[in-house]
């Protein structure tokens, strides 16, 4: 019988090669050019007393990683890659902050296409800035929301009355806004019996409702305070907003499947 050898760990794994020195060097390489790039721009505006301690924690924290790596042996290819990797992910991290409103403005335009009642903020003449980056006051319009035509072609708005969240058929065909008892219930507004006064003509005949006042009613970034409304029995308790409430702002437009809400 031959004697089977015993296999070498070091001839099955072959050791990374080395490449401390050569990493050692790119990054004083790198921190040489750092040091002079801010010596160039900041120079005359560097307080050692704030942004001394504030430089020596990054430089002594790229030192850390840079040992680590190196006391691994760690293949110098590798080492920048990873380096490479962070430093990527640290310029989306940097463009995402300085984009962030346009970015804000993206995420509201698809929110708004996936749900239809949620009200977006729109930008109006009063947002956009002049050549000489000065807003132009003489044309304001403050500010507006957009709501979404629905697949059904009515529109409807997430809104919040008296801080609790009610869904709102848009009804430019009813003169008040209307809840639903249930909805009005929740939003706290509890009308008795003898409260129900109002005749209000429906599909199948005359109601009765109970004039009520809204104390808030929010729709997006809008607020409208005191709003005259209805509460009665309304079918499959649907809530309307009424042309009256539409009539509390600056002005409204429905174009293109989009109504435009101003105040």
């Amino acid at each position: 019988m031959n004697p089977h050898r015993r296999p070498d760990p070091e001839a099955r794994e072959p050791r990374p090669s080395g490449g401390g020195g050569w990493l050692w060097i790119a990054v004083f390489a790198v921190l040489a050019a750092l040091l002079g790039w801010l010596a160039s721009e900041y120079g005359d505006d560097f307080e050692w007393g704030s942004d001394g301690p504030r430089l020596a924690y990054v430089l002594l924290l790229l030192v850390l990683v840079v040992s680590s790596l190196a006391l691994r042996r760690t293949r110098i290819g590798f080492a920048l890659k990873s380096l490479l990797a962070w430093a990527a992910i640290g310029l989306v991290i940097v463009v995402g902050y300085s984009y962030r409103a346009e970015l804000k403005a993206v995420w509201y335009r698809v929110a708004g296409e996936l749900d239809t009642s949620r009200p977006t903020p729109v930008e109006t003449r009063a947002d956009r800035r002049t050549d000489d980056g000065d807003r132009d006051s003489g044309r304001g319009e403050g500010r507006a929301l957009a709501i979404r035509q629905s697949a059904d072609g009515h529109y409807y708005v997430a809104a919040r009355v008296n801080g609790t969240e009610v869904r709102l058929l848009i009804d430019t065909g009813a003169t008040l806004t209307v809840l639903g008892k249930r909805q009005a219930e929740r939003a706290g507004i509890f009308p008795t019996a003898g409260e129900y006064v109002a005749d209000v003509r429906t599909a199948s005949g005359i109601a009765k409702a109970a004039p009520v006042r809204l104390r808030d009613l929010e729709i997006g970034e809008a607020r409208l305070r005191n709003v005259r409304a209805l509460v009665m029995d309304t079918p499959g308790n649907v809530s309307v907003l009424g042309i009256d409430t539409l009539q509390q702002f600056k002005s409204y437009e429905f174009r293109d499947g989009v109504l435009t809400l101003r105040w």
